[in-house]
């Protein structure tokens, strides 16, 4: 009877994960078989609905940030034991950064899942626009400075303007506005905290909605809507098909996870291929450059009646080789090893990855982040793509995210 997997629909995710079960399976374990969803609908059947808690999936690909109430739900299986028992390759020997083995944990220190997949926010951009001496000389007659990779969100968005020619085929940058939860909160959170603001202050009360909070929701619906720098239809777009996107080469600049650049930059068919950057994420006045740390890890369900079975999958999806794999497949693999491998081969972002850990913040890790999410994805859906107030939208999320803390 084969284990059942449960995951984000991602080309990354489904190719490597098929040669991982295909390899597990010819070397004496069990047959895996795989859904995959939207990544709103993967976290409204397994996180909302507690789908964890049922016999349907033994395997489960989730994301960090559902970590805080996944534990409060008791709803995954905890791994200690096993480690302890039968630990991965490198396991407890500097195999990972720290980074990737933070947020998967209870409060207690349990430990609920193996890192999988990575890849930190970081500044993305075409290379070979950078670099012409035509763009060159056309950006500093515009601007009156040198075309470079910009620090400030200022920068940004002048470098945006520039390349935006939409008669071209060509936007300055693009953005993930589509409400899933996901990239759209994910925005809004890194332009607050390049700022120098916090979604939630030192008594653990939201601080989002604050001066700072609407200067950068702000920034981020001028781009689209009073800019017009972005493609017209970002509120459809979702961080997958903004990856894709760029590798289209449709889009100059963006501020995205590095597996789409690493993947951009790699993988055939890329129109870009070979002709992507990578830097820091810009800073605003008042704060400085840093970058969001979401990593996606390999959990069992507390309802799985296969545990032992699904961990020998996690365990053997940690190996050096089937980590490289994952990265070769399109998504980021997770040991220092791949790490080395892939900045050696010259793919954008492997040899920045340490140094964006060393920058990057993490979301408020929480129990009732879940349905904060759920809160701030419906306000911020309003303010960017349906013409809602900024400031009004902002002050309810945070009165509606406020008393789900109080609970």
């Amino acid at each position: 009877m084969p284990l059942r997997l449960i995951g984000r629909k991602f080309v990354g995710f489904e190719r490597a994960l098929a040669r991982q079960a295909r390899a597990f399976a010819e070397a004496g374990g069990v047959d895996v078989e795989m859904d995959f969803l939207e990544v709103e609908d993967l976290y409204d059947r397994m996180v909302a609905r507690k789908g964890c808690l049922k016999p349907d999936y033994d395997l489960m690909l989730a994301a960090t940030d559902w970590y805080p109430t996944l534990c409060a739900q008791k709803a995954l299986a905890p791994l200690d034991a096993s480690l302890a028992d039968d630990p991965p390759q490198d396991w407890g020997k500097g195999g990972w950064t720290d980074s990737v083995l933070a947020l998967q944990r209870d409060q207690a220190g349990r430990i609920y899942g193996l890192p999988y997949h990575d890849g930190p926010e970081m500044l993305i951009y075409r290379k070979d626009l950078f670099e012409s001496p035509e763009e060159r000389r056309g950006f500093s007659l515009r601007f009156g400075r040198p075309l470079e990779p910009p620090k400030t969100w200022g920068e940004f968005l002048e470098v945006a303007q520039f390349f935006t020619r939409p008669d071209e085929g060509l936007y300055g940058t693009i953005l993930a506005a589509f409400p899933d939860a996901h990239n759209i909160i994910y925005d809004f959170f890194l332009h607050l905290w390049t700022r120098g603001g916090e979604v939630l202050d030192a008594k653990g009360v939201p601080a989002f909605q604050g001066e700072t909070g609407v200067e950068a929701l702000t920034f981020l619906r001028d781009l689209m809507r009073a800019h017009r720098v972005t493609p017209p239809d970002c509120a459809e777009i979702d961080s997958v098909k903004s990856g894709e996107r760029f590798a289209d080469g449709s889009v100059a600049l963006m501020v995205n996870w590095m597996g789409f650049a690493a993947f951009a930059d790699a993988h055939e068919g890329s129109r870009v291929r070979g002709r992507v950057g990578c830097g820091l994420v810009p800073s605003g006045d008042g704060g400085e450059g840093c970058s969001l740390n979401i990593y996606w890890c390999l959990s069992i369900p507390a309802g799985s009646q296969r545990r032992e079975d699904a961990y020998q999958f996690l365990r053997w999806c940690a190996r050096p080789d089937m980590d490289l794999l994952t990265s070769e497949e399109g998504a980021i693999g997770v040991r220092r090893s791949t790490w080395r491998e892939f900045a050696g081969r010259g793919v954008a972002g492997y040899a920045t990855l340490e140094d964006l850990h060393a920058r990057a913040r993490h979301l408020p890790r929480v129990p009732a982040f879940g349905g904060m999410s759920e809160v701030l994805n419906e306000h911020l859906d309003r303010a960017l793509n349906r013409g809602g107030d900024v400031a009004g939208e902002l002050q309810r999320a945070a009165r509606r995210c406020g008393e789900l803390l109080k609970t």
